[in-house]
């Protein structure tokens, strides 16, 4: 229940603030590179470790951010929790990000 009041509350604030929430990708790249992202998912977005999405092959990218968001929050698998580390922005940045590594 708590994860969606999680989602519900982030896809509100999407869609009341002001602005447009879409994220920006230059900005999601640093994010990728900073936390080591490409450890796991590979610099061009092409998994390195066995199981891990590959979002240079689209895994995963056909699931709305918030689901995406979601995952980043709790981890998933061998990728940590990134709740209370990452701001939404950041979260919203580096999805948008890895939405363009698809080939």
């Amino acid at each position: 229940m708590r994860s969606f009041f999680v989602i519900f509350t982030i896809a509100l604030m999407a869609a009341f603030s002001g602005d447009a929430q879409a994220g920006n990708p230059i900005a999601g790249k640093k994010v990728w590179l900073t936390n080591s992202c490409p450890s796991c998912h590979g610099l061009d977005g092409k998994s390195v470790v066995p199981g891990v999405p590959s979002f240079s092959k689209g895994e995963r990218m056909m699931k709305p951010d918030a689901v995406l968001v979601e995952t980043i929050i709790k981890g998933a698998k061998i990728m940590p929790a990134w709740k209370g580390i990452l701001s939404s922005k950041d979260m919203f940045d580096v999805i948008t990000f890895i939405r363009t590594l698809r080939k």
